[in-house]
């Protein structure tokens, strides 16, 4: 979920799904739009782009992270970032424009891994 603290862009909410036996996984990207009937774009991602990102948010210990210390709750854009899976559910909150560390190497994993799930479009 991207929250745009000044409203350049529609908010917006990326969900992967990836059903038990299938290859390709389903992203839905819904953007929010003014009549409150959202833009939705969906993607196919392949198996192999998914499984590397998630073996690399494992490694990067995605699951034990919290939020972001010092996050600027004002006039910064905000990420709220979910895995869940059966009964298990983590999240955390980052601002990626002032990230550092190990919570910059997951802006940047979702960046250029599932990069449709980040973009902006114009309103």
């Amino acid at each position: 979920t991207i929250q745009y603290h000044d409203g350049r862009h529609p908010d917006q909410v990326a969900t992967l799904i990836k059903m038990q036996a299938s290859e390709m996984l389903t992203m839905a990207i819904h953007y929010r739009r003014a009549n409150d009937k959202p833009l939705v774009l969906n993607h196919r991602i392949d198996l192999e782009r998914f499984r590397t990102f998630d073996a690399t948010l494992r490694k990067l210990g995605y699951d034990k992270l919290d939020d972001c210390d010092d996050i600027p709750w004002y006039g910064a854009d905000l990420w709220l970032l979910e895995r869940a899976a059966s009964t298990f559910h983590h999240d955390m909150i980052v601002a990626p424009a002032s990230v550092m560390g190990v919570h910059a190497e997951i802006v940047k994993l979702v960046r250029d891994s599932l990069h449709e799930a980040v973009r902006a479009i114009n309103p």
